[in-house]
């Protein structure tokens, strides 16, 4: 895998915009999945494929970062 681009920048949708600020504690907007598999499992090649996943796809990374203003209604992440 090549070196990734320096990170880029998008302003979260209004849709974003409402699940981050209406995400709170006792009714979080996060979701969170367990699955179970049967057979083998080699956690070498799994972690090499999620490596490969989050490096192929920018927002399997994001970070939110300061930036929002309430006259915009935008983050940008």
């Amino acid at each position: 895998m090549g070196k990734r681009a320096t990170p880029l920048h998008w302003v979260m949708t209004p849709f974003e915009h409402y699940m981050y600020a209406d995400d709170i504690q006792s009714y979080p907007m996060a979701c969170f999945h367990e699955f179970y598999f049967d057979g083998l499992f080699d956690r070498l090649l799994f972690l090499d494929a999620l490596r490969h996943a989050i490096h192929a796809h920018p927002l399997y990374s994001s970070i939110l970062m300061a930036g929002y203003s309430p006259s915009k209604k935008r983050i940008k992440c």
